[in-house]
C-alpha cells in the first residue's frame, strides 16, 4: 500500500487532511476560523459554507508563515501563552506579508518565542504599532520570519510603569502606547520633551527609530531615554545604560526586544494648542516671515542663511506647518504650542481640561476594526497592537473608497479628488480638529485617526528649505490635473507639503543625520489620485532625486524613499540607494556591538539589514 501525504486545497490549508476552512458561521455572517479563512464565492457554489476557503497566506503555508504552534491559534504550548494577531501589515498597507504576528505576555512567553525561533531557524522581528512605511519589520519575501510586538506584554514591578515626579523621570513599559502614558502623565503637567503627533506609537518602535516630535529645540524621541530594559537573543534581560544606550537607540530592531524604557519628563503647569493661518504670495522672504513672525518659532536666524537677520518673539516651543503649494497665494498653516510663561495666546485654554480622566476613557473605549477575526476592539488597544484606525481620503471625515480601486483609478471615484480642494480642507480643517483635543486633553496631539497615505520624509539643511519647496511647489502645479474623471492617467499632487525643524543631539550610532538644526518635510498624497502605483513613484522619484542629489536631503527611514527606475519600473526602497544612506564606517561600528549581542544574527533581517549592507 501507498502511504500518499494529504494535498494541500481549497479549505485543507496545510494540507494535513484535516479542512481548517468550509464552515461558514452564519450567526456571526463570516466565515468561521478567520484567521486563516474568508469567503471567496465561485461559479457553482450552493452553500456560503462553499464560498470560505483558505486565504492565500494560509494555503500551502511552510515554515513560520504555516507553523500552526503559531496561527492561527497556539496551542502546543510551545510558545507559551503568545497569542496570534494577524499576518503583519503596516497601518497604511504599504507593507503585506504573511508573516505570523505574535502577542506574548510576559518575560516567559518572550524567551519561549525566541527559543522556539531558534529551534526552528526563523528570524524574529520586532514591531511597535506598525507605523513604518517600509520594511523596517519585515518585507514578506521569507516565510521564515515571525513577528513580535509588545502590544499585549506585562513587564515586571516598577517597569510596567513607575513616575519620579520629583525628577520628571518615568519609566514604563515599552509596550505602551503614548495614550497609555499620557493617562498617567498629563494630569501632572509633564509631558515628553517633544512629541508626536498622535497617539497611535508603541514606545519601543519610537525609541528604535528615528521618530522625532515638532520641537524646535528638540531632538528625536529616543534621545531622551536614559536607560532601556532589553531581553537579547539568548533570553537574558539586561539593562542599557550610558555609552550603550547610543547602540540601541534607533536600532531597527536588530539587537533584541525593547522590554522597558526610563525616560526625561518636562513639566508645563501652562500649555497651549493652537493654529495660525494666513495666505501669502510665494516668495522666500514671506516663507521665513510665517516661520519667525506669525509662528513665533524659536529658532535663530542662522538656520536661513542670511535671509532673515531679525527672529520673531520665539515663543513658541513647537510648531507642525503646512502649505497648500498650488494657489498663486499658497496658504500656510502652523500648528503650535506654547508653555508656561510664554502660553499667551488670547483665549486659548492653559490648563488640564476638566473631565481629563473620562475624556481620555471616553476615547479609549470607542471601538474599532482593522482585522475581521479580531472584531471590534477598543481604540486603546488598536493603537497599542496595531497602529491608528484609519481614515481614508479626506484626512479627517471621510468614507472608505480608495480600497475599493487598488492601484487603479476610476471615474466615480476620481471625480471627488480634486487636488485643491483636498489641500484647502487639510488646512481649513485643522484648527477645528486642534480645538477638540485642546478640549478634551489639551496634551499637545491633535490626530485621532489618521488616513492611508503616501508619504515620503527628508532631512534638509534649513537654509535650503525654500529652494526644496520651490521646486516641490512646480511639481504641484505641472501634475494638476492630471488623472481626473475625463483623463485616469497621471498623478496629482493632493495634500499640503508639511515640514517641522529640530534640533539634532549626538543621540545614537543609526541617527540618520549629524548633530545639528534640520528642516524635516514630509512629502504626502493619497494614493487614489494617482491613476496606477508607477504614476505616483515617478512623482516622488522625480521629487527626491532633485532634493538628494541638489540639495543634499537625507532620507527619514520610517517612511518612504529610496525610488529608483530599475528596468523601465519605478519602485521603493532600491537596494542600490538604500545601501548609502549610512556610511561603511558607522555600518562597521554598529555591526561590530551587533556581533556581541546577537551573534546568530537571530534579529538580523528587514530594511535595517538592507541598511547594513555594503554598496
Amino acid at each position: 500500500m501507498t502511504n500518499c501525504k494529504p494535498a494541500v486545497t481549497e479549505f485543507d490549508c496545510d494540507g494535513d487532511g484535516v479542512n481548517d476552512c468550509g464552515d461558514y458561521s452564519y450567526g456571526q455572517a463570516q466565515c468561521s476560523n478567520l484567521a486563516v479563512c474568508e469567503r471567496k464565492y465561485k461559479f457553482g457554489d450552493i452553500t456560503l459554507d462553499q464560498s470560505c476557503r483558505c486565504k492565500a497566506c494560509a494555503k500551502g503555508a511552510k515554515n513560520a508563515n504555516g507553523d500552526k504552534n503559531l496561527v492561527p491559534t497556539p496551542n502546543s504550548g510551545k510558545v507559551g501563552s503568545s497569542g496570534y494577531w494577524a499576518r503583519w501589515v503596516n497601518w497604511a498597507d504599504h507593507m503585506g506579508t504573511c508573516a505570523p504576528w505574535m502577542m506574548p505576555q510576559n518575560d516567559a512567553d518572550l524567551r519561549k518565542l525566541l527559543s522556539y525561533a531558534k529551534s526552528k531557524g526563523y528570524k524574529v522581528r520586532p514591531s511597535g504599532a506598525s507605523h513604518s512605511a517600509g520594511a523596517l519589520v519585515t518585507d514578506g519575501e521569507s516565510d521564515n520570519v515571525m513577528v513580535v510586538s509588545l502590544g499585549a506584554y506585562k513587564a515586571p514591578s516598577d517597569w510596567e510603569f513607575s513616575l519620579d515626579e520629583g525628577r520628571k523621570l518615568m519609566k514604563v513599559n515599552a509596550g505602551w502606547s503614548q495614550l497609555d502614558v499620557y493617562e498617567r502623565i498629563r494630569p501632572k503637567n509633564l509631558f515628553f520633551p517633544t512629541q508626536t503627533a498622535g497617539y497611535f506609537f508603541q514606545i519601543a518602535g519610537v525609541v528604535a527609530n528615528s521618530v522625532h516630535g515638532a520641537g524646535y529645540q528638540n531632538s528625536f524621541v529616543h534621545a531622551y531615554v536614559t536607560q532601556m530594559r532589553v531581553m537579547t537573543a539568548d533570553g537574558n534581560i539586561k539593562i542599557v545604560s550610558g555609552d550603550e544606550l547610543k547602540y540601541w537607540r534607533n536600532s531597527y530592531g536588530l539587537l533584541g526586544l525593547i522590554l522597558g524604557v526610563e525616560m526625561k519628563l518636562v513639566e508645563r503647569k501652562q500649555h497651549q494648542m493652537y493654529t495660525r493661518t494666513t495666505k501669502m504670495a510665494w516668495n522666500e522672504e514671506n516663507y521665513w516671515k510665517f516661520i519667525f513672525d506669525n509662528a513665533e518659532a524659536d529658532l535663530p536666524t542662522s538656520i536661513t542663511g542670511g535671509r532673515r537677520t531679525r527672529a520673531g518673539s520665539q515663543k513658541s516651543i513647537a510648531g507642525e506647518f503646512f502649505i497648500n503649494l498650488l494657489p498663486d497665494k499658497p496658504g500656510f498653516i502652523v500648528y503650535a504650542n506654547k508653555e508656561n510663561g510664554n502660553s499667551t495666546e488670547p483665549n486659548i485654554a492653559t490648563g488640564v481640561p476638566r473631565n481629563l480622566a473620562s475624556n481620555y476613557a471616553k476615547l479609549r473605549n470607542d471601538k474599532v476594526t482593522k482585522f475581521a477575526h479580531n472584531g471590534k476592539i477598543t481604540y486603546g488597544e488598536s493603537v497599542r497592537k496595531e497602529g491608528c484606525p484609519a481614515l481614508y481620503l479626506d484626512p479627517f471625515e471621510i468614507v472608505n473608497v480608495n480600497r475599493l480601486v487598488g492601484s487603479k483609478l476610476v471615474p466615480t471615484i476620481a471625480r471627488v479628488i480634486n487636488p485643491l480642494s483636498f489641500a484647502s480642507q487639510t488646512i481649513d480643517k485643522l484648527p477645528s480638529l486642534v480645538k477638540e483635543q485642546r478640549d478634551r486633553s489639551n496634551d499637545g496631539f491633535f490626530a485621532v485617526k489618521a488616513p492611508n497615505t503616501l508619504i515620503a520624509a527628508y532631512f534638509i539643511k534649513p537654509e535650503l528649505s525654500f529652494k526644496a519647496f520651490d521646486f516641490m511647489r512646480e511639481s504641484v502645479k505641472r501634475r494638476n490635473g492630471q488623472a481626473t474623471w475625463f483623463k485616469a492617467e497621471g498623478f496629482s499632487w493632493n495634500q499640503p507639503a508639511e515640514f517641522r525643524f529640530m534640533k539634532v543631539g549626538d543621540d545614537a550610532v543609526l541617527q540618520p543625520v549629524p548633530p545639528g538644526w534640520w528642516f524635516v518635510s514630509e512629502i504626502l498624497s493619497f494614493p487614489d489620485s494617482a491613476a496606477t502605483d508607477q504614476a505616483w513613484k515617478e512623482a516622488f522619484y522625480e521629487v527626491e532625486d532633485y532634493w538628494v542629489n541638489q540639495l543634499g536631503a537625507i532620507p527619514h527611514i520610517g517612511k518612504l524613499f529610496a525610488f529608483d527606475k530599475v528596468n523601465g519600473t519605478y519602485e521603493t526602497f532600491s537596494q542600490r540607494k538604500v545601501c548609502k544612506v549610512y556610511p561603511s564606517s558607522t555600518k562597521n561600528t554598529f555591526k561590530s556591538y551587533q556581533r556581541q549581542v546577537d551573534p546568530a544574527g537571530l534579529f538580523n533581517y528587514g530594511l535595517g539589514e538592507r541598511l547594513m549592507r555594503s554598496c
